[in-house]
């Protein structure tokens, strides 16, 4: 797998599964609510070690991979690769991850997931077409599946960062506003700062203040 940043090439020695706990991996969000590394190098190391575990792992016979772990793994490092703008890998992995969870039917729960990440990369890409098709086809998804419903306040707030790219800030209010709704039921923190920094952010763009 090839990357702007040069060649990965793979150890002759067996590759451990990265774990998270030895990298940096937190970011922030920019003025234009994407996200910012903290760490670039540290973000750019935890993916090439994952991607040669990946082709380490694909390269045992097909009855011994951990199809689960595989697409975990797949999605993550895509959604890492995506924030260092590392595209053409991101894009690469999260088509790979789709695909296996087709031909493994790994359920509906996967499909979603990785689908949010590979319609965020395509927004990424600026293909807002496509993008957009994917995000809202993941949204009908989480309203009529209870079994993905608790994914609806993602594929929303996916929408209003989608809308906001278009500069439609007046609709992209609007759906960070109806994720804010579900988010404050879920009384998780980290997931109501994020909407209320989106909700803020594009408030700006639209001269109205935020209130919470």
């Amino acid at each position: 797998m090839k990357s702007s940043r040069g060649q990965i090439k793979i150890s002759p020695a067996e590759i451990l599964k990265p774990s998270v706990e030895n990298f940096d991996l937190s970011y922030r969000f920019s003025a234009d609510l994407r996200e910012v590394p903290k760490n670039p190098n540290h973000v750019f190391a935890y993916c090439k070690q994952g991607i040669e575990w990946i082709t380490q792992e694909m390269q045992k016979p097909e009855e011994q991979w951990d199809i689960e772990n595989l697409v975990k793994m797949m999605g993550k490092l895509a959604a890492f690769l995506k924030m260092i703008r590392e595209l053409e890998s991101a894009s690469e992995l999260i088509e790979t991850a789709l695909a296996l969870i087709e031909q493994y039917e790994l359920g509906l729960t996967d499909f979603v997931v990785q689908s949010l990440r590979w319609a965020d990369i395509l927004r990424y890409r600026e293909d807002y077409t496509r993008a957009e098709q994917i995000f809202a086809e993941v949204l009908e998804l989480c309203e009529e599946e209870p079994s993905v419903a608790a994914y609806k306040d993602f594929a929303l707030q996916h929408l209003g960062k989608l809308y906001f790219d278009l500069e439609q800030y007046d609709l992209a209010l609007g759906f960070f506003r109806k994720a804010l709704e579900i988010r404050h039921q879920k009384k998780d923190a980290s997931l109501l700062e994020s909407t209320e920094l989106a909700i803020a952010t594009t408030q700006v763009k639209l001269d109205r203040p935020f209130k919470q």
